[in-house]
């Protein structure tokens, strides 16, 4: 599914329509950029259109250059913190008792940079796919 999504706090730096593309790759497969992004004309966040898989978990984060920024997904308010999958909340979530209980989110972060930051359980099972 198409779905736009939000980097707050994002340097203007890196409001280039390559740099955004290559971090809309690390989410999804970007759509399309934002225009107000593109010509610079919102400074709070970027905003991207990306092609997201809705069965599998969402990434909460990703990493560029040593700094983690936060992915906002618009419109999807059935988006659980546990797991990162859309379509319920945390009450009903099936993963549920495997989760931290403190209220931090338990989904995907990437590296923009080469290797990921999930979990050793998500390397573990990516290394055996490979």
């Amino acid at each position: 599914a198409s779905v736009w999504v939000r980097i707050p706090d994002l340097p203007i730096e890196y409001y280039d329509a390559k740099v955004l593309h290559f971090i809309g790759n690390r989410i999804g497969k970007t759509v399309k950029v934002d225009k107000n992004t593109l010509f610079q004309e919102r400074g709070k966040y970027a905003r991207l259109c990306v092609e997201v898989d809705l069965t599998k978990t969402l990434l909460a984060t990703f990493e560029l250059k040593g700094r983690f920024y936060k992915i906002e997904y618009e419109g999807l308010h059935m988006l659980c913190r546990t797991c990162g999958k859309f379509g319920h909340y945390i009450e009903g979530c099936p993963e549920k008792k495997n989760a931290n209980l403190d209220g931090n989110q338990n989904v995907q972060t990437q590296k923009t940079g080469g290797t990921d930051a999930r979990s050793d359980t998500d390397k573990s099972n990516q290394d055996s796919m490979q």
